[in-house]
């Protein structure tokens, strides 16, 4: 158990090293991955990333992201916590990973063999 709460862990920090990068440069999903994998090293095992640019309304509905001469898709939004009218729209670098984890040595249902551990971090662009 001990081996594969290193390695969800590492995991979690290396997608917190990867929201962080896409939080800089947004558009650069190419550069997000390569930070995710080259943040969690210490089990050799492969890891695969995704990331994505989500946007939100402050109400929490999911909306597409705006070019910067289209219209604000949340100008009609209402802040939950105030009750307040609030058009602010919120964009997430969304950042998921997996990495398998292979055991030492089984013990057959009490540690699996192999498992797929996976993890995510949203952080907030603007």
């Amino acid at each position: 158990y001990g081996f594969m709460t290193d390695m969800q862990s590492g995991l979690e920090g290396a997608t917190r090293a990867g929201a962080e990068y896409g939080r800089i440069y947004p558009n650069d999903a190419a550069g997000t991955g390569v930070e995710v994998t080259g943040a969690d090293q210490m089990f050799g095992a492969a890891i695969t990333a995704s990331s994505q640019i989500v946007c939100t309304c402050v109400d929490g509905t999911v909306v597409t992201c705006p070019l910067s001469q289209q219209k604000n898709p949340c100008s009609a939004a209402v802040n939950p916590y105030t009750g307040a009218s609030d058009p602010r729209l919120l964009v997430y670098s969304d950042v998921a990973a997996s990495q398998t984890y292979s055991a030492p040595l089984s013990w057959g249902s009490l540690v699996p063999g192999s498992k797929t551990m996976t993890a995510g971090t949203a952080a907030r662009v603007q």
